[in-house]
């Protein structure tokens, strides 16, 4: 799956002055996520954080590395977590995360996953600092 993605992140950065406009997903589905507490498949996701990474073309696969790395232990060990998608555009490389809380997308930044084994790892790859957004899901 990681030779796949990697084939799959050179192509879209060779191709990428070539269509600006489109937004390609990265999503390993080849087998689901368990919610090691509950037993469950899927947790409804109230909220959503979305890191931006400015990373360049030769860095992209390395990027993807990681991302493929951390996705399994992020959905079976983060409190709320429901989904990790990765993001390629031509201008940035994003990160969204599914959350069922607001609160716990914002607790799940200061968790050592997070700032000490991924930060640790894509802080080499990026040429600018990330912007991180939270966002909260509209319930009627």
């Amino acid at each position: 799956m990681l030779a796949f993605a990697l084939i799959l992140l050179t192509a879209i950065s060779c191709n990428t002055s070539q269509k600006n406009e489109k937004t390609i997903a990265l999503n390993d589905i080849s087998e689901p996520i368990l919610d090691t507490k509950n037993d469950k498949v899927e947790a409804k996701t109230g909220a959503y954080l979305q890191i931006t990474l400015k990373v360049s073309n030769e860095n992209r696969p390395a990027a993807a590395g990681v991302y493929l790395k951390y996705k399994k232990p992020f959905l079976n060990q983060i409190d709320g977590a429901s989904s990790k998608d990765l993001i390629m555009r031509a201008e940035d490389v994003q990160v969204l995360h599914g959350f069922e809380t607001e609160m716990q997308a914002k607790a799940y930044l200061s968790t050592e996953l997070f700032s000490k084994d991924i930060v640790g790892e894509l802080g080499p790859l990026l040429a600018a600092d990330p912007e991180v957004r939270i966002y909260s899901v509209f319930e009627e």
